[in-house]
C-alpha cells in the first residue's frame, strides 16, 4: 500500500516520497522517523540532490516547491484507547 500510494502521490502531484513503513525502509538512517524530518523544509532541500541518505523513493530528487518531501507509511488499524482511574 505504502509503495502504491508513493507513487500515485508522485505521478499525479511531483510530490517526492519515503517510504516511512519499517519493514520497507531503504536505510537505516530511515529507521526513526525523526531522522528523515531533520532539517525540515530547508534543510531537506539543500540535501536531497547531494546526499544519498536524503534521496526519495519515489520521484525526482527534489522539493516540490510547496509541498515539501512526504513520508508514506503503511501499517495495520491501531486500536487504543485511555483509561481514567480515580484510584491513583
Amino acid at each position: 500500500m505504502a509503495r502504491h500510494v508513493g507513487a500515485e502521490m508522485w505521478k499525479r502531484f511531483q510530490t517526492p516520497g519515503l517510504i516511512s513503513t519499517k519493514p520497507l525502509r531503504r536505510t537505516p538512517e530511515r529507521q526513526n522517523l525523526e531522522n528523515i524530518r531533520r532539517g525540515q523544509f530547508e534543510g531537506i532541500r539543500d540535501e536531497i540532490a547531494i546526499n544519498p541518505a536524503r534521496k526519495p523513493d519515489f520521484g525526482e530528487p527534489c522539493v516540490h516547491p510547496t509541498a515539501g518531501v512526504t513520508a508514506v507509511g503503511a501499517r495495520r488499524p491501531l486500536i487504543a484507547y485511555n483509561v481514567v482511574s480515580e484510584y491513583t
